[in-house]
C-alpha cells in the first residue's frame, strides 16, 4: 500500500541477523507490508549456522539486499556495515526478532517531515514472547528534546529498534557503533548523540518486542549494565561538575544505595541536576509535567531501596524533597499517583530489569 505522504524519501531499513530462523520470516515479512513502501532493507546476516540465509533468500522482493559477511563481526560492527550501505534520507532500525506495526514507517517519516528539529525518533513498543503474545505495554516514553537528553541519566529513553534517524546524523560519524560498549552500544550512541542531536519519541506503539530467553538482552543483562555505567561515566549526561562515579552509578540503579550519606549524595546530585535544567532551557509545559513525573519516580526508588535497606524511613531525604519549591505544591498529590504508578500500574516495567516484567492484562496485539 502506497503512503498518502506528500513527499516520499527513500527509507533505508538496516536489520542485522544471526540464526533467526524462528523469527525472522515474521520480522521481514512485518517490513515488506508496510504502509510506507519506499523502502531499501539491507540485511546484514552475520554467519547465520541455522536455516536464516535460505529464509531471506525465499523472499522475492527487489527491495531486499542482503549481506553476508565473511566471518562473524558481532552486531557493532554488523551494524555500522549495515549503516555504511545506507543510501536513504532516513535510516530505520529493525532486529530480526521483532515485528514492526504496519504503519511504523509512514508515521514516523511524516514526523521528521514536519519536525525539522528532531534528529532521531523513536516509537513506544509492546512487548511480546517467544510466541508473539503480549507480555505487556512499555510506557510512553519522554518526547521533549531537553527532557530526553536529561532522563539519559536514568535510563535508555528510546527503543533502539524503533529507531529512525535522519542520514545525516551517520554521516558526523566514521562509525556510528562502538564495540567497547558490549550489549549497550545503543545506550552509548544516544549519550554520545544527545550532544549534537535532538533525540523524541513519537508517543505510539508501533513496535512489538520480543522477549525471549535466547535474546541477547536476556543473555547478557549484568554485561550491559556494566556497559551503560561506563558510557554514564564518560558521556555525563546530567553536565555538572564534578560528580563521583559512585554516585551516577546509584543514580542509573538506586538499589545499589546501602547508606543515608549515599541516598542525600544521590538526591542533592539529582536535584542539582534539576534545577540546571531548568535555568538553562526553556522546557516546554509537557516537558514539565514529564519531569515532575520523573522526580517523583525517582525520590521513591530510593526510598524505597533505602527502607528495604537500612528498615527505617530517611526523614532527611523527604526534608530534602520537600524543599524543593518548585514541586512542593503536588508533592503530596504526587507521592500518592506515583506510589500507584510504581506498584500498580504497568508502566512501572520501565523501572524494573526485563526478567522480573510481570504479564500485563492486555490480551492482544496493539
Amino acid at each position: 500500500m502506497d503512503s498518502p505522504l506528500k513527499t516520499n524519501p527513500l527509507v533505508s531499513v538496516v536489520l542485522p541477523v544471526y540464526n533467526c530462523e524462528k523469527y525472522i520470516k515474521e520480522a521481514v515479512t512485518s517490513v515488506l507490508e508496510q504502509t510506507y513502501s519506499n523502502l531499501e532493507i539491507i540485511i546484514i546476516d552475520d554467519c547465520s549456522t541455522d536455516k536464516t540465509s535460505e529464509i531471506l533468500h525465499s523472499f522475492k522482493d527487489e527491495r531486499l539486499v542482503i549481506a553476508r559477511n565473511e566471518e562473524n563481526l558481532k552486531i557493532a560492527k554488523s551494524l555500522n556495515k549495515g549503516m555504511s550501505l545506507a543510501t536513504g534520507k532516513y535510516i530505520a532500525r529493525m532486529d530480526a526478532d521483532d515485528i514492526c506495526h504496519p504503519t511504523r514507517f509512514e508515521k514516523q517519516v511524516a514526523f521528521l517531515e514536519e519536525n525539522k528539529d528532531t534528529d532521531i525518533l523513536g516509537t513506544n513498543i509492546v512487548f511480546i514472547d517467544d510466541k508473539s503474545k503480549v507480555q505487556g505495554k512499555f510506557v510512553s516514553l519522554p518526547t521533549g528534546k531537553h527532557l530526553t537528553k536529561f532522563l539519559l541519566s536514568r535510563m535508555s529513553v528510546i527503543a533502539h529498534p524503533t529507531v529512525m534517524m535522519r542520514a545525516s546524523v551517520r554521516n558526523d560519524f566514521e562509525d556510528l557503533y562502538k564495540e567497547n560498549y558490549p550489549h549497550a552500544e545503543d545506550y552509548e550512541l544516544w549519550l554520545r548523540l544527545s550532544k549534537k542531536f535532538n533525540i523524541s519519541n513519537l508517543n505510539d506503539y508501533l513496535l512489538w518486542y520480543r522477549i525471549h530467553p535466547n535474546s541477547i538482552t536476556q543473555k547478557n543483562y549484568s554485561l550491559a549494565i556494566d556497559s551503560m555505567h561506563r558510557a554514564i561515566e564518560e558521556h555525563n549526561p546530567l553536565k555538572l561538575d564534578e560528580i563521583d562515579p559512585q554516585v551516577m552509578r546509584l543514580i542509573r540503579k538506586p538499589q545499589g544505595i546501602k547508606t543515608k550519606s549515599d541516598h542525600l549524595k544521590v538526591l542533592n546530585v539529582w536535584a542539582e541536576a534539576i534545577d540546571k535544567l531548568q535555568s538553562e532551557n526553556e522546557l516546554t509545559r509537557t516537558e514539565e509535567l514529564q519531569l515532575l513525573k520523573w522526580h517523583h519516580v525517582f525520590f521513591l526508588l530510593t526510598m524505597i531501596h533505602t527502607l528495604i535497606n537500612l528498615r527505617q524511613i530517611h526523614f532527611a531525604a523527604i526534608k530534602l524533597f520537600m524543599s524543593q519549591k518548585r514541586f512542593a505544591w503536588r508533592v503530596i498529590g504526587g507521592l500518592f499517583v506515583d506510589s500507584f504508578f510504581i506498584f500498580y500500574h504497568k508502566s512501572y516495567r520501565l523501572l524494573m530489569p526485563h526478567k522480573i516484567y510481570p504479564k500485563s492484562l492486555l490480551s492482544k496485539k496493539a
